[in-house]
């Protein structure tokens, strides 16, 4: 009977010592997934965020090579704007020289170099119709060259407006990449910090059960000293 008593027992002890292990792998595999699963999360993450860092890279390259043609416009639209003025300037003084030619000169200017005239003339005009005549020649000239110093300037007034349409969307797609990886960033560290608990309350488990070992041992052998005691 004795030897029964103390075979039931250790069958009992066996039982519960294979029931905790049990309990103990079961949880500890459970939680080891939690943590192999974030750590697959900030994994890709990182992955993520490693990508948008080359993506932001890039468009940053973009928005250097187009500051440097925005550069190069408006040091071209300078030179345009002086130009213009300088067209103006010759348009009005060529005007006044003309204005100050004797009335021969203008009209021996329009038959031998403007309109060459072949053989007689048919048609006699006046001294203020010659210099009118003149000056609305050379004008034609000089507005040509004025009007496209305006239609250049326009382009790149347009480039420049393109241009800096270029840099806004550049800008805002990095601000876009920018926001995902701060998202990111907080994910990651949400994620690490849900690691240190879970690894926190395994440890506190852990710690549990090894004082629930020792006890359920320690009563077990109390009452295994006291079974033998009886019989």
């Amino acid at each position: 009977m004795k030897n029964k008593v103390i075979g039931t027992g250790f069958i009992i002890s066996v039982l519960l010592l294979i029931l905790c292990l049990f309990y103990g792998k079961t949880q500890l595999n459970k939680n080891e997934r939690k943590i192999i699963e974030y750590e697959t999360e900030i994994k890709y993450l990182k992955n993520q965020n490693s990508s948008l860092e080359n993506m932001i890279i890039a468009k940053n390259v973009v928005i250097r090579k187009v500051n440097d043609s925005l550069n190069f416009l408006k040091k071209y639209s300078l030179k345009l704007q002086s130009d213009y003025k300088k067209l103006l300037l010759s348009y009005e003084k060529i005007r006044n020289e003309i204005n100050n030619l004797p009335v021969n000169e203008s009209y021996d200017f329009l038959v031998h170099k403007a309109y060459p005239l072949q053989g007689e003339g048919k048609f006699i005009f006046n001294e203020p119709q010659i210099k009118e005549i003149h000056i609305n020649y050379i004008e034609k000239i000089e507005l040509e060259k004025i009007n496209e110093n305006i239609s250049e300037q326009l382009r790149a007034c347009i480039k420049q407006v393109n241009l800096k349409d270029t840099i806004i969307n550049q800008s805002n797609l990095i601000i876009s990449y920018l926001t995902i990886e701060r998202d990111n960033f907080k994910n990651i560290t949400n994620k690490q910090d849900t690691i240190i608990q879970v690894q926190r309350k395994e440890i506190t488990k852990q710690r549990t059960a090894k004082t629930f070992w020792k006890t359920m041992t320690m009563i077990f052998a109390g009452v295994s000293v006291g079974v033998l005691t009886i019989f």
